[in-house]
């Protein structure tokens, strides 16, 4: 066949660019199967070193088997640093958990499940142990990592500047398009394959990324510059044996409990609770422990954290339901409703407890705030506890009546005049109880009003038994002469009564009390009484005898009286002198009708006995002191009495003399 020149030409050409094509070729295929030998060698080390690293780290808290949809392109993350010209990492890299940024000073390493928080030095290419682990996972093995050993083996990486232009114009010769950045890319836009494979970073062989609707090429790794290799969905990954990986959730009995395929230990969250396993992955029941962040828990018999009020080594307990803390020395309402007090050691109170400032009791057996109660505390003494439940002080109104309990001790006050807390001033008796009435107190006695309860001052009542007494401006009971109402009265020292009709030698004077004991007059002398006053001390003195017996002649105290004997000692007292016999004592008075007798008057008798000599039937053998009334006062044979006028006179005529001047 014959060609014109033309054709001779376009046939040299074509002849020559496909010489330049084969050349090309040659040489990318040589780099890439040196590229496939390395990674051959690098992709069995990097498996074995990650099941080490799988076995060496038990804390990991997620699966390590990946599908191939979610195997990233570790070439792809990858960040070089063209100043140090290092883009890939040496074998021994395969150990951390993902791929390394080369920055200034450290970096740090990532990987598919997260960050392991090791650092390395640019300068030495250590990783710095001592950074935080906590959140690290299992490393993954990348097999599609470059290593330098790809760079000695003709890796297009690996080229000089020279051959670098040289690869731009054996590309150009064959129709591929190099930008400035080193990307080669078909110049058809038909969507048709590139020849010379996928679109790549010549600088570090990573696929570029393309439309994701365009069909992905497969490639030849004999002629690929570098490839990702596909990853089957279906098979589990060998990062980690599959016998290793146990499933989430409890176990069978309810003991155990496995998280991300391992075994937990500590308080967990679980199943909107926690609870806590021990060292040997047990779930710890009916414990108080401390958490692995140093804070103390109670867990009940199920297990959960407990909270609020909860038994445990023979007392209760309280834990608050928001932190699942120990609530020591507060006062708290439980779960039921109820209100329980707490002590320092958490633990449930009873008895007399101290707390806000103040001091509560607690039943001993229901645990329950006592309240409006008079107790008696475990150390024995008795304390009264309000309506509120705080102890009491002052003044109380309880059982119908009122205490007072010391401001200071708490105790009841007995038998002492004190102070309220309003100002005012009461009494309390033996008993502890409020006194009302007339009471004795430090040696002397007072009053206490019984609807006040206040003391009775400068007055004259009527206490409790009916009796009247009169109390001073102090609140004391009177006695001896005071002055009342106007009047001057006399109490007796020993009753404290008030004396009426009386005489009394007071100091060495005598003064006379009427009938109401009003002071009527005085005297240095009873002589110089009045004939009242007189007639009072005589009567007054005659009564001392009472129920003595009668003594023929008898005329003073020493010997005993007869009926004109105590006559004229009595009269004799008042100072009015009297004969010694009863007839001559007759003539000496003045003779009255009986009508007109008053007290003080004597009453004689006639021919009270015969001797059997006629004598003068107005001859008296009998007197007696006249008492009003009908009554008298003598001595006869049933000894010194007082006795009705009336049963004397029926059988002796009867006669009446006044002594006194009236």
């Amino acid at each position: 066949m014959k060609f014109n020149k033309v054709e001779k030409k376009r046939f040299k050409l074509y002849k020559s660019g496909k010489t330049w094509v084969v050349a090309a070729t040659i040489f990318f295929a040589l780099a890439g199967m040196s590229g496939l030998a390395v990674h051959a060698d690098n992709t069995t080390a990097s498996s074995d070193i990650a099941k080490q690293t799988v076995v060496a780290n038990p804390t990991n808290n997620e699966s390590p088997v990946t599908s191939g949809d979610d195997t990233k392109q570790a070439d792809s993350s990858v960040k070089t640093d063209n100043g140090n010209n290092s883009s890939a990492t040496s074998s021994d890299d395969s150990k951390s958990n993902g791929t390394v940024n080369h920055d200034a000073d450290k970096s740090t390493t990532d990987s598919d499940a997260g960050t392991t928080g090791q650092s390395t030095d640019s300068s030495t290419g250590k990783v710095d142990n001592n950074t935080d682990n906590s959140n690290s996972n299992p490393a993954k093995t990348d097999t599609n990592k470059a290593t330098d050993n790809d760079k000695q083996k003709g890796s297009i990486h690996s080229l000089t500047p020279a051959e670098m232009q040289a690869a731009k114009a054996a590309a150009d010769k064959a129709g591929v398009t190099i930008n400035e950045d080193g990307v080669a890319y078909d110049g058809n836009t038909d969507g048709m394959p590139n020849p010379y494979g996928p679109k790549t970073d010549i600088t570090t062989g990573t696929p570029v990324k393309t439309d994701a609707t365009a069909p992905k090429q497969s490639t030849d790794s004999k002629t690929s510059i570098k490839t990702t290799s596909k990853t089957d969905n279906n098979k589990p990954s060998t990062d980690v044996p599959t016998n290793n990986v146990q499933p989430d959730g409890w176990n069978a009995d309810h003991t155990q409990y496995t998280k991300n395929g391992k075994l937990v230990t500590g308080v967990q969250s679980i199943d909107g609770t926690y609870y806590d396993f021990d060292s040997n992955h047990n779930i710890v029941k009916d414990d108080y422990v401390e958490s692995q962040w140093g804070d103390w828990y109670m867990f009940g018999n199920d297990g959960k954290i407990a909270t609020k009020v909860t038994p445990w080594a023979g007392t209760y307990y309280y834990f608050d339901p928001n932190t699942y803390l120990r609530v020591d020395n507060a006062y708290v309402e439980s779960q039921w409703g109820t209100w329980y007090m707490f002590g320092d050691d958490g633990r449930i109170v009873s008895g007399v407890t101290q707390w806000a400032g103040t001091y509560y009791d607690f039943d001993s057996n229901t645990y329950l705030r006592v309240d409006n109660a008079y107790v008696e505390s475990q150390w024995g003494t008795w304390y009264m506890f309000g309506d509120d439940g705080r102890i009491v002080s002052g003044v109380t109104p309880w059982a119908g009546t009122y205490y007072d309990f010391d401001p200071n001790t708490y105790l009841r006050v007995d038998n002492a005049y004190v102070e309220s807390q309003w100002g005012t001033w009461y009494m309390f008796g033996d008993d502890g109880r409020i006194v009302s009435g007339v009471t004795p107190w430090a040696g002397t006695y007072y009053d206490f009003d019984p609807n006040t309860y206040l003391r009775v001052d400068n007055a004259y009542v009527e206490s409790q038994w009916g009796t009247w007494y009169l109390f001073g401006n102090d609140g004391r009971i009177v006695s001896g002469l005071a002055d009342w109402d106007g009047s001057t009265y006399y109490f007796d020292p020993s009753t404290y009564l008030k004396v009426t009709n009386t005489v009394e030698n007071i100091n060495g004077n005598y003064y006379y009390f009427d009938n109401s004991g009003r002071l009527v007059s005085w005297a240095q002398y009873p002589s110089d009484l009045t004939a009242d006053a007189k007639a009072t001390l005589a009567i007054q003195t005659a009564s001392q005898f009472l129920g003595q017996g009668y003594v023929q002649g008898g005329n003073n105290p020493q010997t005993g009286f007869d009926c004109s004997g105590l006559v004229q000692y009595a009269y004799g007292v008042a100072g009015v002198q009297l004969p010694r016999l009863s007839e001559q004592q007759y003539y000496a008075t003045m003779p009255i009708d009986g009508s007109q007798a008053r007290r003080g008057d004597l009453v004689f008798f006639s021919r009270t006995y015969n001797d059997g000599s006629n004598f003068d039937p107005k001859s008296m053998t009998q007197v007696g002191i006249y008492l009003g009334n009908g009554k008298m006062l003598d001595a006869q044979g049933n000894g010194i009495v007082i006795e009705n006028v009336s049963d004397f006179g029926q059988s002796y005529p009867t006669y009446y003399g006044r002594v006194l001047n009236f």
